[in-house]
């Protein structure tokens, strides 16, 4: 059922998967997992690149979510950063996740542009003892560097295929 590099080699018996229509939805934790998880049976066979669009969008819902919780006011949120935090690991590269609150207030997920590694396509090998890895083009390497150094959207000019249209 499970091919070598962990990916399916066919439907599961007993399982069925879950079928998420386009559009706005209120997930449970349960779904929102899967969600951010599927990626072995996109109907577009985009795996991981598909994964990485669906994360993507859940990215921008959560702030969506946010943005109307009362990510900007400063009575509301103390309890949307409790919430935020029992819900999620952070990150936070030391930085009071209050902070990393105030200074997105004024994001406005709409206007968000995503990217994706290797323009989208994938460019996998199959390595002894992990399975299939994912290589990134000298491209990907470019951009890597493009975001070191602050000069991203240079890079995403002259490599339209790498935004995401998600």
């Amino acid at each position: 059922m499970i091919n070598p590099d962990g990916t399916l080699k066919s439907k599961i018996s007993g399982v069925t998967p879950n079928t998420y229509t386009k559009g706005d939805h209120c997930f449970t934790p349960g779904q929102a997992l899967d969600f951010v998880r599927q990626r072995d049976l996109l109907a577009d066979n985009s795996l991981d690149y598909g994964r990485q669009r669906h994360q993507q969008q859940f990215f921008k819902a959560i702030i969506n979510q946010a943005l109307k919780d009362g990510l900007d006011s400063p009575t509301k949120l103390p309890k949307l950063l409790s919430a935020f935090g029992k819900a999620m690991t952070v990150d936070d590269g030391g930085i009071d996740l209050a902070d990393w609150a105030l200074a997105m207030r004024s994001l406005k997920p709409d206007k968000l542009l995503t990217i994706k590694t290797n323009a989208g396509k994938l460019n996998s090998e199959n390595v002894p003892g992990s399975g299939s890895v994912e290589l990134l083009s000298d491209d990907s390497m470019d951009l890597l560097k493009s975001i070191k150094k602050d000069q991203i959207d240079t890079f995403l000019l002259s490599h339209p295929a790498f935004i995401a249209n998600s």
